[in-house]
């Protein structure tokens, strides 16, 4: 079936659809090839609304200002947060937490490769619990399109499907980054698709997830659907080829920043882009943009399903992307998992039932809610094992008497894969653990190094203040090791406001 979409955006009335867009996980001990389970499944209750996760590939915050038809379709329909981040700013990491609620140190999964990365780090540690198999336990029928995790399916068999899935239809072999000529397993199948225009990955995509949803009958549904643009290569769809001609990167005042002298090692030891390296970002920006009109396309498509199904009052649709991406700032060409708020700070947009049309949430959201909020939409009253909290009460103007004012950030030393001029790409990066809250963002590096910058009067990080001897550090300091440690109720509560302490207050 070749998809067709429509790209006018009707002004939608208040409904109770909630869209994710996002990365997802599987059924309990599903047999390589084995038919969508039955037995034992909770009848479906018709009162159960439809949840509908769209997660977009590395797009950042800032490019969201070039897709107007998806704020317009979800965000002004709805809820949009502007403080919205990840903890670790990496693709498989990242969607780990999505489908646990859990901060990198407690999936066991801080990289894309190596022993403590990827798909077989995930399968090994957390895949048998996810948010895919509690809701499957309650009834849902459950469908993930598109990425799963980096490396799947690695050494499992090509068939595997993980548990809580009942549909599957997800890349293999870290193929379809470049949209087409990618092999997807469907439902234990391997399937090829190849150069044709109908074979564009998102489209795909989007096509099989609406007949996922026209499929699911009477049965509440949650569709996980995770193309993978604006990801490098950033290949656009056929038909907006050639869009943004001339376009340049926003050159905010930490592009190319002046003096990095006070940044930490090897950061601190890079000498400026060149002319050549600014085209390239220029031109990759370009790249990224059009690509990334796809994903309006889809959005626009899923709610068409949903309308037409009669579903879209029950159904929650919420957009997101598993991490930001930097071009540019602090005279980094491309790339993501730093400690900058460029590759942290990502787009949050959610439309569904109770949610007030142009509702703006300022509170600090993190990748580790995706999972609990998911529950809470399903009628769930907790997500075992979760670090994060439901961020549904905020969407819909409920009182929420706490919620955090910190949360950790953190990276495994690992080799960056970020080009250079020259074609290298090895560039050994410190781990480090840090803390980020309203006001402030405080950093310790594994080499000794550390970075603090005053969020409020520093908003571009120009300034680390991490060679001075604040008073905010051993408080910082303090919560950083707390958050490093937690797990479950111990990371809400290292979150949660300090009541009482002698040092400074972390918000402005």
């Amino acid at each position: 079936m070749v998809l067709r979409y429509v790209c006018v955006v009707p002004p939608f009335a208040s409904t109770g659809v909630i869209l994710l867009v996002g990365l997802a996980g599987c059924v309990h001990g599903a047999a390589a090839g084995a038919p969508p389970e039955s037995a034992g499944v909770v009848p479906s209750a018709t009162d159960k609304p439809d949840i509908v996760f769209i997660l977009g590939d590395d797009l950042d915050l800032a490019s969201m200002v070039e897709l107007p038809r998806l704020r317009g379709l979800i965000g002004d329909q709805g809820a949009t947060f502007t403080n919205d981040f990840v903890s670790l700013s990496l693709c498989c990491p990242s969607r780990c937490t999505t489908l646990t609620g859990q901060y990198g140190h407690n999936t066991g999964v801080l990289a894309n490769t190596g022993t403590n990365g990827g798909f077989a780090a995930f399968h090994r540690t957390a895949e048998a619990h996810t948010i895919a198999t509690e809701l499957r336990a309650a009834g849902y029928v459950t469908g993930l399109f598109g990425k799963y995790l980096n490396g799947y399916p690695d050494s499992k068999d090509a068939r595997w499907i993980p548990p809580g899935w009942t549909t599957w239809f997800a890349v293999t072999g870290n193929g379809g980054y470049s949209g087409f000529n990618y092999t997807v397993n469907e439902d234990g199948r391997a399937v090829r698709r190849g150069q044709r225009e109908e074979d564009y990955l998102v489209d795909v995509l989007g096509d099989r997830a609406g007949r996922f949803l026209e499929g699911a009958g009477a049965s509440p549904a949650f569709a996980w659907v995770a193309p993978m643009v604006p990801h490098t290569p950033a290949t656009p769809a056929p038909r907006y080829a050639g869009r943004y001609k001339g376009v340049r990167a926003p050159q905010t005042p930490n592009f190319n920043e002046a003096e990095i002298s006070d940044k930490p090692s090897p950061l601190s030891g890079r000498g400026l882009l060149s002319a050549k390296a600014i085209a390239g970002i220029d031109n990759l920006y370009r790249k990224r943009l059009t690509s990334a009109l796809a994903l309006e396309d889809l959005a626009q498509h899923l709610v068409d399903v949903q309308r037409a199904r009669g579903r879209l009052d029950q159904t929650y649709l919420v957009f997101t992307s598993d991490n930001g991406f930097h071009l540019g700032e602090h005279r980094m060409a491309r790339g993501k998992e730093t400690e900058y708020d460029e590759d942290l700070r990502v787009p949050l947009l959610v439309r569904g039932p109770g949610i007030t049309p142009g509702t703006t949430v300022t509170q600090l959201a993190v990748n580790t809610d995706l999972a609990p909020t998911f529950a809470a939409m399903a009628g769930l009253s907790s997500l075992p094992g979760a670090d994060g909290r439901s961020w549904l009460g905020l969407a819909t103007g409920q009182p929420v008497p706490v919620w955090r004012d910190a949360f950790l950030i953190e990276r495994a030393g690992q080799d960056a894969q970020e080009p250079e001029d020259d074609g290298r790409v090895k560039r050994r990066l410190p781990a480090f653990s840090g803390v980020r809250t309203a006001a402030w963002k405080y950093v310790e590096f594994d080499d000794g190094q550390r970075e603090l910058y005053d969020l409020v009067a520093d908003p571009y990080e120009l300034n680390n203040l991490g060679g001075t001897a604040h008073a905010m550090f051993p408080e910082l300091s303090r919560r950083v090791a707390e958050l490093a440690r937690c797990s479950g109720d111990s990371c809400r509560s290292a979150e949660n406001p300090v009541l009482a302490t002698s040092e400074p207050p972390l918000q402005p």
